[in-house]
């Protein structure tokens, strides 16, 4: 049995010869942040916006921080611990943050959350 051949999305024609189409990824954010993999985040702030995110009933309004680093932009969403942080850098883009992930606290009733330490200049 022959095997469909895969659809291919037609490109917009207004985009001129010799550039090539880019993948937006997921949701236009810059790389996530993995606290676990590497407990500190240290960069300027790029950007404080805000996005929805999820599917159906589980879609939330949200804001996300883009740090570039020395290893690149990173994304990072808002959380109880680092809405100050975020309050602040909202105001402060281009200054200095640094955020240490703590480890996850248990909380009542079997619920979790992230610690973490923050800091802005």
């Amino acid at each position: 049995m022959a095997k469909k051949a895969a659809k291919v999305k037609k490109v917009n024609s207004d985009i001129p010869p010799g550039f090539e189409v880019c993948d937006a990824g997921s949701g236009d954010f810059a790389p996530w942040h993995d606290f676990k993999r590497d407990a500190v985040l240290q960069g300027k702030v790029e950007s404080v916006r805000k996005a929805t995110l999820g599917k159906g009933k589980d879609k939330n309004d949200t804001r996300i921080m883009t740090v570039n680093t020395a290893q690149g932009q990173r994304a990072i969403s808002e959380s109880v611990k680092l809405s100050g942080l975020f309050d602040q850098a909202a105001k402060k883009k281009g200054k200095e943050v640094y955020i240490k992930f703590l480890g996850v606290v248990k909380l009542k009733g079997g619920r979790r959350m992230n610690d973490y330490i923050a800091a802005i200049k």
